[in-house]
């Protein structure tokens, strides 16, 4: 009987040992079910915009540093400055609409960097994390608190004394776009207090530590975010530390007269600062006062000498930005005029240099002037190409804009040349003169734009093209035109059938009028082009682009067949420019000699897709992509590319397989510098 008993009591026990790890298990998985839907249980999108005001200080000491730092955008005040540690310190009013709508407003701010310049801008986008978000941070790492980022991450629940519970969170596997760390949650409402974040990306490692606000919309944003990030390159050692509250009291007009007032800024600042800030922005101060009390001569050298060498320096190796105008409502930006973030390379260009200025000018916040100037040399090709469109908005509001774009356009070639030269004067000639089917193309565009409503736009002007022979002395001997012009009235129609953000179709009508504004050329052109970006999640998308065009007319001069939407782009950006949906194998010939052409180009994108799966490397990995593209013109029926792509802090790269007419036709490669890119 004892025995019996004995079974029975064993048997109880084991079926009631599991129940407390089953409740646990299922207590835990509710409160993370409340965590991800937090954010949406606020909806805050109806409570209006919200004004916060902000106080933001830092401290950067430089551990190691060599010539090589200079070249690093944004890092040349910190390499050419005698100083090795600097502080600053500032107040700003931000208007929150969401975590990607918001506007922020410098009021007051001091530094004790040269020329008060930001370091590092990279890492300021580091003090306002989307913690409920798809990305915690700008559009890089991937949130662990977002419902459809739970694939990629671990989590452990474990209750705290005070009632709150503790969530720690680690990465599937080892990747810059994945965080690890902990959060303090309240578990009833699923609102997360505090969080402590670390991870590494674009060559920054950092650790952040995060207090929540407690009511209303402010729970969704930072109260308080220290961050601490180190930046470690080629021997260069800097580390930089912040500190931003948001949420503070409005306490002075946001109309300052000096941003730099040093007594207002102490009676604004919501804390102490330190012995060591203290020090430093001392010595700052006084060798300030020792500078204006040496004798003028002296000071004018030492500043004229400072400046020529500093703008020498700057203008080679960093970005040039400057406001202008009175109200200060004027920008531009310069690229380096030194820096290997402008290279790229291609087996058909071979080494490409760029350059890249951007300006604009506001009269009103409706009404402005833009400008960019594009510029690349092929030394492959030896060829220089730029691009310059000019758009005045008098509608932003509307995208109403007139704009008118110049640029050498793409060198255009066509083997028609030859047959024309061979039925004229035979085949010994022809033999001889294949480069005379290249013709430089300097175009001209006027155009003007306008948004009819959410779902339709239209665009009309002229495009007029003129195509010069690269051995104009052999269309001479020849007899020949060694020029041919072009003048066409352009009328585009634009639809969105789910407005803004959804697929776009246009329908494109060009017709070059012979003897208009002195054109040789006639012909009659119609285009239509559909593209699509689908964001799936999780930075993952779908780049889909489908179109066709046709000559539906073309005079006796029939050397030149281009496009609008069918042509080779000579001056690509990066990875996240004009990678995706383009031909990267196909001869340039082709673009040019058929008087119609159907094309189709599918890119899928994603951060975690093959090598990031892999130990060690994946680690460095931040985008892969899968390219499919297909066309169709005369004598290509098809033509096919296939390609496979990854991106990483440094480089960006590429292998592409192509067939002609079922038949392989060859491989290629790709590559670009992505270093600094986003700094």
């Amino acid at each position: 009987m004892d025995t019996v008993r004995g079974y029975i009591i064993t048997l109880l026990m084991l079926c009631l040992a599991p129940r407390p790890a089953m409740a646990s298990q299922k207590d835990d998985a509710l409160l993370m079910k409340r965590v991800f839907a937090y954010a949406a249980a606020m909806d805050s999108v109806r409570m209006g915009p919200a004004e916060l005001y902000s106080y933001m200080k830092f401290g950067i000491r430089t551990r190691r540093r060599n010539a090589i730092l200079m070249a690093i955008p944004s890092m040349y005040a910190v390499a050419h400055g005698g100083k090795r540690e600097y502080v600053g310190e500032s107040y700003s009013r931000m208007v929150f609409r969401s975590m990607d709508d918001m506007d922020v407003k410098t009021i007051l701010s001091r530094s004790t960097i040269p020329r008060s310049k930001t370091i590092m801008p990279t890492v300021l986008k580091y003090l306002m994390p989307d913690v409920y978000g798809e990305l915690l941070i700008d559009n890089n790492i991937l949130s662990p608190f977002y419902r459809r980022n739970r694939r990629y991450y671990r989590y452990r629940v474990s209750r705290r004394k005070d009632g709150t519970a503790r969530i720690e969170f680690s990465p599937k596997l080892d990747n810059t776009r994945l965080v690890k760390g902990s959060a303090t949650v309240d578990p009833a409402a699923g609102r997360i207090l505090a969080m402590y974040v670390e991870g590494e990306y674009d060559m920054v490692k950092f650790h952040m530590d995060i207090q929540m606000g407690e009511h209303g919309v402010r729970t969704l944003i930072p109260e308080r975010c220290g961050l601490t990030a180190r930046f470690r390159f080629l021997g260069n050692d800097i580390s930089v530390d912040y500190t931003s509250m948001h949420g503070l009291p409005r306490l002075i007009t946001d109309t300052v007269a000096g941003k730099g007032d040093t007594a207002m800024l102490n009676r604004i600042r919501p804390e102490e600062l330190s012995p060591h800030e203290l020090r430093l922005f001392n010595e700052y101060e006084s060798g300030k006062a020792a500078a204006a009390a040496d004798t003028a001569s002296r000071r004018k050298k030492r500043t004229l000498t400072e400046k020529l060498w500093d703008n020498v320096g700057e203008h080679l190796f960093g970005r040039i930005k400057s406001d202008f105008g009175n109200n200060r409502q004027g920008h531009f930006r310069v690229s380096p005029l030194l820096n290997p973030l402008y290279l790229g390379y291609s087996g058909r260009k071979g080494l490409v240099y760029k350059f890249d200025l951007r300006a604009n000018y506001y009269f009103s916040s409706n009404h402005l002037i833009s400008a960019r100037f594009k510029a690349g040399y092929s030394f492959k090709q030896k060829r220089f190409y730029f691009d310059l469109p000019l758009n005045y908005y008098f509608d932003r509001g509307r995208n109403g804009y007139i704009q008118l774009k110049v640029g050498n356009g793409n060198r255009i070639s066509n083997t028609r040349v030859l047959k024309t030269v061979n039925n004229m004067f035979g085949d010994s000639i022809a033999a001889g003169l294949k480069d005379m089917t290249y013709f430089n193309d300097f175009n001209m565009r006027l155009v003007g734009h306008y948004d009819l409503s959410r779902k339709l736009s239209m665009m009309a002007g002229l495009s007029a093209h003129r195509r010069s022979a690269l051995h104009e002395k052999a269309y001479d001997r020849l007899g020949m035109p060694s020029t041919y012009t072009s003048a066409a009235p352009v009328v585009e129609v634009e639809y969105r059938p789910m407005g803004f953000g959804g697929p776009v179709l246009t329908l494109n009508y060009e017709r070059s009028i012979k003897g208009l504004l002195g054109a040789s050329m006639e012909y009659e052109r119609y285009e239509a082009d559909g593209q699509y970006i689908w964001n799936i999640s999780a930075l993952q998308s779908l780049q889909m682009r489908a179109g066709a065009g046709f000559y539906s007319h073309r005079g006796e001069d029939r050397f030149f067949l281009d496009y609008s939407n069918f042509h080779e782009n000579n001056l690509p950006g990066g990875w996240y420019d004009d990678w995706a949906c383009d031909f990267e194998l196909l001869n340039s010939n082709w673009y040019n000699s058929s008087q119609y052409y159907v094309r189709a180009n599918i890119t899928y994108e994603s951060p975690l897709m093959i090598l990031a799966w892999i130990p060690w490397a994946g680690r460095f990995m931040e985008k892969e992509r899968i390219y499919v593209n297909a066309l169709t013109v005369k004598d290509l029926h098809p033509y096919m590319e296939y390609g496979y792509g990854f991106a990483t802090r440094l480089f960006s790269t590429g292998i592409f397989v192509s067939q002609k007419n079922g038949k392989f036709d060859g491989i290629g490669f790709r590559f670009g510098v992505e270093l600094f890119r986003q700094w």
